[in-house]
């Protein structure tokens, strides 16, 4: 399988994945400066299902994201805002997320 953005991030989200894509949001939206964390890698092996790759050669441009927490700063600045919300709302948004 071939990807074309990796977006890593570290075990301090713990329920990230791709069933919260919000939470990979938030990451990339507090944690990400483009200027330090945006790799992108041209002319690289994809796959021929991409009709955006060259379909003679098979090549792609692929994209990282580095939504990790800067280890120099302090944690507690990367902490997302605890949101009161109620039992009723609790056990929707469950629900929803379930139904992912």
């Amino acid at each position: 399988m071939f990807h074309r953005r990796v977006l890593p991030w570290l075990g301090d989200l713990l329920r990230a994945s791709l069933h919260y894509l919000e939470e990979v949001e938030w990451a990339i939206a507090t944690r990400f400066q483009a200027n330090e964390g945006l790799i992108i890698i041209p002319n690289v092996r994809g796959s021929t299902l991409d009709s955006s790759a060259d379909q003679e050669t098979g090549l792609t441009t692929k994209l990282g994201i580095d939504a990790t927490r800067p280890l120099a700063r302090p944690s507690e600045k990367f902490e997302q805002a605890k949101r009161p919300v109620n039992e009723k709302i609790a056990t929707i948004i469950e629900e929803m997320r379930k139904s992912l």
